[in-house]
């Protein structure tokens, strides 16, 4: 993780620390087709015999 840089450490290995990035525009997308999935997941398991949102 160090030679691809995602971490730095101290010289004596003592503290590792992980480099902020932001995710490449491929892996943004992927996020958020799985964010939407699982919104509708979600959605689905608390609704009704239905399909309908339960009444409260």
């Amino acid at each position: 993780m160090i030679s691809c840089g995602l971490l730095t450490r101290q010289r004596d290995g003592s503290n590792y620390r992980r480099i902020e990035q932001e995710p490449p525009t491929e892996a943004k997308a992927l996020i958020s087709r799985l964010s939407a999935r699982r919104k509708q997941r979600s959605a689905l398991a608390t609704a009704g015999p239905e399909g309908k949102a339960p009444r409260r």
